[in-house]
């Protein structure tokens, strides 16, 4: 987590003005008391220069209505809500390959470790409904892919419900898609 603080000052005038006000402001409060009459002492000069001064750089202040503006960012890694789907046509094999082992490549591969590390990351696996929530990849990889069926879309909104109040910047599904439960998620999720 980052924290960085801004400090802006914002004038009604550009700033070049408000310096070229200051300037002349001082300019004018040590002509005026150049000379005196009667003469007085350099630091009664000097006082009532700086006097005039002060006065003047408060007229400027008013009229230049400053504004500061003070902003605090907070910078987080982003809270991912990861749906794993552990239905049992994930243990189904494909193309010479079993679906499952793909989610377990993709969950505990190098190229992926990064991105694991840099978000947190809230594995929930599902089938039929929500079955389990857990932080740790390697429970998700350990569990066997034997739930009834797949409803895709009752999942994602019974997770929508469950992190509601969470601040969660997104959320992935990692299925096979094949939905045989429950509202098509293509019409459900759109």
């Amino acid at each position: 987590m980052d924290k960085d603080i801004s400090l802006d000052l914002v004038t009604a005038f550009p700033l070049w003005l408000v310096i070229l006000a200051v300037l002349l402001a001082f300019i004018f409060a040590v002509w005026s008391y150049v000379r005196t009459l009667p003469p007085v002492s350099r630091f009664l000069r000097w006082f009532l220069v700086s006097l005039r001064l002060f006065s003047l750089l408060g007229a400027i202040v008013i009229l230049g209505q400053p504004v500061l503006d003070i902003k605090f960012l907070r910078v987080e890694n982003a809270r991912i809500i990861v749906l794993v789907d552990r239905s049992e046509s994930m243990s189904v094999s494909q193309n010479n390959v079993i679906k499952d082992s793909l989610i377990s490549s993709i969950i505990t591969s190098e190229s992926s470790a990064d991105f694991w590390r840099k978000h947190k990351i809230e594995f929930v696996t599902f089938a039929e409904k929500i079955r389990k929530t857990t932080k740790k990849r390697d429970e998700v990889v350990r569990e066997i892919p034997d739930g009834v069926g797949t409803n895709i879309s009752d999942t994602w909104f019974e997770a929508l419900t469950k992190f509601a109040t969470d601040d969660v910047s997104a959320g992935l599904i990692i299925s096979d898609g094949a939905h045989n439960v429950g509202p098509d998620p293509a019409y459900a999720l759109s």
